[in-house]
């Protein structure tokens, strides 16, 4: 993974997980049509997501990749001119003042997701997984988050070819309730820990390069 792709990660983690909306239907109920579903940055439709949920064909539009891409330039202007920025080049928490080094970001934003990856239980059902990811997708395509691009379209990739991250149910940490749950789909976005492929549980490294 490129480090630039680290750098952006403690921003894409302001994730909003919604399981109990992902409870309020019976998933067997919804016919697992393939649709081409446009995720742009208004947001996804409501009956598109009950159909994405059970798996379906996305796209981007071009206004998507403008935005994205126009956040993605101000974050980078920002890196070349030094600039300090909370969870980029600084620590976390009660270490926000101090300023970390351009060669330690990309272990800073590793440290952060493998530090939240600590939900137990059972995992979440597929459906339920995938609401999450549908739910994020939509959110980084508003371009507020300063992600780069190929990030939100790995994420699309992996609900496309049916790569779910392993989301124990049990368990967050902070004041938001979703950091942990968040942690681990963005672990798996990175290659590393368990996913479901293809009906069975795998290690995310070999998921993502099949």
């Amino acid at each position: 993974m490129k480090t630039s792709f680290f750098k952006t990660l403690s921003i894409a983690l302001a994730f909003v997980f919604t399981p109990v909306l992902a409870n309020d239907f019976d998933a067997a109920s919804v016919e697992k049509t393939y649709i081409k579903c446009t995720i742009n940055e208004k947001g996804d439709r409501v009956p598109n997501y009950f159909v994405v949920v059970n798996g379906v064909a996305h796209q981007t539009d071009s206004r998507t990749f403008f935005e994205v891409k126009k956040a993605r330039a101000y974050i980078e202007k920002k890196l070349e001119e030094k600039a300090v920025i909370y969870g980029l080049t600084t620590g976390f928490g009660k270490f926000a003042n101090v300023v970390i080094d351009n060669d330690q970001t990309e272990q800073l934003q590793r440290n952060l997701i493998i530090s939240h990856t600590c939900a137990m239980g059972n995992p979440y059902p597929v459906h339920i997984t995938r609401a999450a990811m549908l739910l994020r997708c939509n959110a980084l395509a508003r371009g507020n988050s300063g992600i780069r691009l190929e990030t939100l379209q790995t994420l699309l990739d992996m609900l496309n070819k049916g790569v779910h991250p392993i989301i124990p149910e049990k368990g967050s940490l902070g004041a938001s309730g979703d950091l942990a749950p968040l942690s681990h789909i963005a672990l798996g976005l990175i290659g590393e820990g368990k996913v479901e492929y293809k009906g069975e549980v795998v290690d995310a490294k070999v998921a993502m390069a099949d």
